[in-house]
């Protein structure tokens, strides 16, 4: 498996002025449940692992929070390059929600399958047996892959809207 299938992404974010507070806002609106204000507070469920003057880390602590973005494990460094915030997340509990999703689709066809009478479906299967388990195993176990891969196009810009938030408070 290749790193652009691991749920893991860091970068950058380099402003043309960078608040000196800005690791203590992002703490503040972690504490205040407020990471992400146009969500509820439900899906803003994250907890401080660590912090300190150049570094901040935060952990989403439910499904709910988890599965939302996919902001699960965030660490922010102001210590590694001048002027910037060095970033690394990891999505761990957004790719088991995908994966497991995958699963509970494939567990519920086979056992549709298998359980009622579907007559002309299960002889469609036996004609094409090779359509079917190609279908199902794309679907329930790659798909989830990609959709993984896909995620880290789009959350890193997610992050750097707060950051740009935070920067300005």
């Amino acid at each position: 498996m290749g790193n652009f299938l691991l749920p893991y992404f860091s970068g950058i974010y380099k402003p043309q002025k960078l608040s000196p507070t800005i690791l203590e806002t992002l703490a503040q609106r972690v504490r205040a449940k407020k990471v992400f204000p146009w969500a509820s507070a439900r899906r803003n469920q994250y907890v401080i692992v660590e912090q300190s003057h150049q570094k901040l880390r935060f952990r989403a602590t439910t499904l709910w929070t988890g599965a939302f973005l996919g902001l699960n494990d965030v660490t922010l460094r102001t210590d590694k390059v001048p002027g910037a915030v060095h970033y690394s997340v990891s999505y761990w509990i957004w790719a088991g929600y995908c994966i497991g999703l995958g699963l509970f689709i494939a567990a519920a066809i086979l056992g549709s399958i298998a359980l009622l009478p579907f007559p002309a479906e299960k002889a469609q299967i036996r004609a094409y047996p090779w359509a079917f388990w190609g279908l199902l195993l794309f679907w329930c176990l790659i798909w989830p892959w990609i959709l993984i891969a896909m995620h880290k196009l789009f959350v890193p810009k997610a992050l750097i809207r707060i950051l740009e938030e935070a920067n300005k408070e």
